[in-house]
């Protein structure tokens, strides 16, 4: 999401943000080698060299490539989920591959127009694995494009975004009406607009739960949840910076 820095990118005029980048008709992307860190690319796309990607690119590539999935959205300085959405996009690695990359291709690091701060730019990297191939058949990192059906707007980030679909990166979704069936038709965890297994991985699923009559006193409800692999979830985070998992808890008082 764009809201971080000062100025916050979405704030920004129209103008500038076409100056720098930030629309359909002016986003650019550089696929490039690390200078210190050198891959070797055959056609490295670029602005310097009149080759960078932009958006009528990505938009040849989504006619054969694209993909949607749900995936709630979190972040690690907010304790709760920020919300379940679509998203829309060509797979990462298409566009790597269109580099034609050769040797020492070990990981995949991505930023995008901040500001004109260095200190503030926002900035993440990948191992080049989890790019080519799948991990336990999750979605494909992609280059977004479409939040639920709609273009990317520039507060969730748009013209195009990273999205990650495992452990890393609000409106909720309505499961309802003729609009979201269709779009669900080819997404990722569902056949023939229905999800194949419960609750939708990724995402956030919502339960209630009616329990007996308990004496008159104060009581904490803690929730917590046991994965497929009989794991207990959220592990411990007791660490800054490495996501937020406290386990939930509510305080009630029965009269």
């Amino acid at each position: 999401m764009s809201t971080r820095g000062n100025p916050k990118p979405h704030t920004l005029s129209d103008q500038k943000r076409s100056e720098v980048g930030l629309t359909r008709d002016t986003w650019r992307l550089d696929v490039i080698s690390d200078p210190e860190n050198p891959a070797r690319l055959r056609s490295p796309l670029s602005q310097d060299r009149g080759t960078a990607f932009d958006f009528p690119a990505l938009m040849e590539l989504a006619k054969t490539h694209v993909v949607r999935f749900p995936k709630v959205m979190t972040c690690l300085n907010i304790g709760c989920p920020l919300g379940n959405e679509i998203w829309e996009g060509v797979p990462l690695r298409d566009v790597l591959w269109l580099t034609q990359p050769t040797q020492v291709l070990r990981r995949v690091f991505y930023h995008g127009y901040h500001n004109d701060d260095e200190e503030q730019l926002f900035r993440s990297s990948l191992p080049v694995g989890p790019v080519l191939e799948d991990p336990f058949g999750l979605p494909p990192v992609i280059l977004c494009y479409k939040l639920n059906g709609r273009w990317l707007t520039p507060e969730r980030g748009g013209p195009v975004r990273i999205v990650v679909p495992f452990p890393n990166d609000p409106q909720r979704l309505g499961w309802e009406g003729e609009a979201p069936k269709r779009m669900l038709q080819n997404t990722f965890g569902f056949e023939s607009g229905t999800p194949i297994q419960w609750p939708i991985r990724l995402t956030q699923a919502h339960w209630a739960t009616l329990h007996p009559g308990l004496p008159a006193g104060e009581y904490v409800l803690r929730c917590r949840t046991i994965d497929q692999q009989n794991a207990a979830q959220p592990m411990p985070r007791p660490f800054r910076k490495s996501g937020h998992a406290a386990i939930e808890q509510k305080r009630l008082v029965v009269g």
